[in-house]
């Protein structure tokens, strides 16, 4: 078996970690005062939306630690970063048009 170059592993971990650094530094008061000041959510679907995200990390966390536990650390590491940095976009391209 030939293994893939350092570079190339290099660049999945700088991809990686650069995802996870923009997917952590979002807290929950950006996306609530977003729904406030651009989607004119009132407080009783904000706390419906904060409780559904709540919900849903409950129900998939079980699944999701099964799941992460058969695959290798590094390729989770590296999928799991560029999707919260995924996440970050859609929420602001989502946002963007309402300006």
């Amino acid at each position: 078996m030939i293994s893939s170059s350092p570079r190339r592993r290099f660049l999945l971990f700088l991809a990686g970690g650069a995802g996870r650094q923009i997917g952590m530094y979002v807290p929950g008061a950006v996306v609530t005062l977003s729904g406030f000041v651009v989607l004119k959510m009132g407080f009783a679907q904000i706390g419906l939306a904060q409780m559904a995200a709540s919900m849903l990390t409950l129900v998939l966390a079980l699944p999701l630690g099964v799941l992460v536990d058969r695959v290798r650390r590094r390729s989770a590491l590296v999928t799991t970063g560029l999707l919260s940095a995924g996440l970050l976009a859609s929420v602001a391209a989502a946002i963007w048009p309402s300006w």
